[in-house]
């Protein structure tokens, strides 16, 4: 496993990808600043599939343009 990654380089090395981090690093306003990929594709539910392989605090992010069209959970 690689080391934690800022959000900013992260966005930047998976592009247009949903990303599944470890332990992220959150703020104050929820927003995850940091963490540790474990796994990335562009296939979403790819991404959801490997959550159970992964022990600890997990986070999904997007790193692309979310289409208007859609409607995203938090």
């Amino acid at each position: 496993m690689g080391k934690k990654l800022s959000i900013e380089k992260i966005r930047e090395r998976y592009r247009d990808e949903w990303v599944l981090l470890l332990n992220p690093d959150i703020s104050s306003e929820t927003k995850i600043e940091a963490g540790k990929v474990v796994f990335h594709s562009k296939d979403r539910g790819e991404v959801h599939r490997k959550l159970s392989d992964f022990e600890g605090n997990k986070a999904i992010v997007f790193t692309g343009k979310i289409p208007e069209d859609v409607g995203v959970l938090l």
